[in-house]
């Protein structure tokens, strides 16, 4: 069994120019496949023992969004696997629908198609929010969603009342 501090990349190679462009071109494109704008873009850092770690900020440069990935003591180092792998997670974490805290503040389409903020107290209107993916941390993400919202809340009640005409059972 190899130990996890073995060396898998030599990292003075991050400052040749040639591998810079390299690692840019696959960053580029890796980003632009999971819809990752450059403009989120915060950092990408390697380590000898051969993980990489890519950082993207919210707009408001509030929120980070991490993405790690780690070369199997047992296996090579491929630059281009871990950059792939470790934008994969951070584009989960980015687009992964946003579910307050309780006591937590959120803004939300209502049915008259018009936006609203009020904090998570666990109220059947919060789950449902909660449900739909009707939860955003900021107006203007609540606003840029209101069609989409809309469509999930009609699809939801017409669920709701094939369960509701079910009964108990």
């Amino acid at each position: 069994m190899t130990d996890s501090k073995t060396v898998k990349f030599d990292i003075r190679q991050k400052d040749s120019a040639d591998f810079q462009k390299y690692i840019n071109e696959i960053f580029l494109r890796e980003a632009e496949k999971y819809g990752l704008p450059m403009n989120t873009a915060n950092s990408i850092k390697w380590f000898a023992n051969g993980k990489i770690k890519v950082t993207f900020v919210d707009d408001g440069n509030k929120t980070n969004y991490i993405g790690v990935a780690k070369c199997h003591p047992d296996d090579a180092f491929n630059p281009e696997i871990g950059i792939k792998l470790a934008i994969e997670r951070a584009a989960q974490a980015m687009h992964a629908p946003f579910v307050p805290a309780e006591g937590e503040a959120y803004y939300y389409v209502d049915d008259k198609n018009l936006v609203y903020s009020t904090l998570n107290n666990n109220t059947n209107k919060d789950a449902l929010n909660i449900a739909v993916g009707n939860c955003f941390r900021k107006r203007k993400e609540a606003l840029a969603n209101k069609e989409a919202i809309m469509k999930r809340i009609e699809r939801a009640t017409e669920l709701l009342k094939t369960l509701r005409d079910e009964g108990d059972e």
